[in-house]
């Protein structure tokens, strides 16, 4: 599953990591602190980003827990 080897990654690697999907780098944040920290420092930034199809397969296109 894609989250448990996410959540894998993250124990590894901690709370905020870039990861290289193909010709995208997405952020990954896995705490709700960091969550936090990065959407009120760097709102702007990220108010006007698209949902990438990759994002939506990972959310089972927004019907996961």
């Amino acid at each position: 599953m894609p989250n448990e080897s996410l959540a894998r990654l993250s124990e590894m690697h901690g709370p905020l990591m870039a990861l290289q999907l193909g010709f995208i780098t997405t952020v990954v944040v896995s705490s709700a602190e960091m969550a936090e920290q990065v959407l009120h420092k760097h709102d702007q930034a990220f108010a006007g980003r698209t949902v990438r199809d990759v994002v939506t397969v990972f959310d089972y296109h927004h019907h996961s827990l």
